[in-house]
């Protein structure tokens, strides 16, 4: 349920824009719509049946308060979050877990935004590189760049693992100092500061 404050801030938006929009412009505005129906319907595609409602709403002068309401909807609506907010550039952390596995202490992993698109770091005796960017609400992570010298083989299965899942990530959260990296919602690498 709204609180008092936040419905008189509504009010006062819907007023506001009331008072800004000229008929002129919801007039045209709705001529739009139902010039789109027409051509939508010319061309063998459906189109919704309120055209009829649209022109009587615009002969009363109904359009304003609508189209007010839209906008202050659309204005109360959520902002889209972050996908970088827990990976900020200039970050660093050191991989503790890959898919829930403890890394044994001699292998080190880290993790770094050095560029705004990039994630780059050391995966056991190699150095990485990948392309990052977000989708909406998503992160993107591109292909990997790697140097490939012979690193202990009982490590290679973290290097592998690390590689493959890092290029799976959609999403990142901060946990604790730390942050997590997931794949479909699930939690794949586990880093700390």
């Amino acid at each position: 349920m709204p609180t008092p404050l936040a419905m008189a801030a509504f009010l006062r938006s819907v007023r506001l824009v009331m008072a800004i929009l000229p008929i002129r412009c919801l007039r045209l505005f709705a001529g739009f719509l139902c010039a789109a129906i027409g051509c939508m319907r010319r061309f063998g595609l459906e189109a919704p049946r309120h055209k009829r409602i649209l022109r009587r709403i615009v002969a009363e002068d109904r359009m304003k308060p609508i189209l007010a309401a839209l906008v202050a909807l659309g204005l109360a609506a959520p902002a889209l979050a972050d996908p970088f907010a827990a990976l900020p550039v200039g970050g660093a952390w050191r991989v503790t877990a890959i898919a829930g596995e403890a890394l044994p202490a001699n292998a080190e992993i880290t993790l770094a935004r050095p560029a705004a698109d990039t994630l780059a770091g050391t995966v056991i005796c190699n150095q990485y590189s990948r392309e990052v960017s977000a989708a909406g609400e998503r992160l993107v992570v591109g292909g990997l760049t790697t140097t490939k010298m012979l690193c202990d083989v009982e490590l290679f299965k973290f290097e592998f693992s690390f590689n493959d899942l890092l290029g799976k990530v959609d999403a990142v959260r901060t946990a604790g100092t730390g942050i997590e990296l997931l794949s479909g919602g699930a939690v794949v690498i586990t880093a700390a500061k």
